[in-house]
């Protein structure tokens, strides 16, 4: 299903977008830290999401 939305997508057309994307994404933002730690020892998948919603927010802020 997920994959149906992107069928028409080149693989090297969808791996450009995504990693121009992230080229902006701030590696050293002290907030990442302790958020892959617990993204590392969590067994909850809850968590596991939660943690993970929370880095891509880091990523994607705008910083000017």
């Amino acid at each position: 299903m997920c994959c149906e939305a992107i069928s028409g997508i080149s693989p090297w057309a969808l791996a450009l977008v995504l990693t121009t994307s992230l080229a902006w994404a701030d590696q050293t933002d002290k907030r990442l830290e302790p958020l892959f730690a617990t993204l590392q020892s969590s067994e909850s998948v809850r968590v596991q999401r939660e943690t993970e919603s929370a880095i891509w927010q880091i990523w994607f802020e705008f910083r000017a």
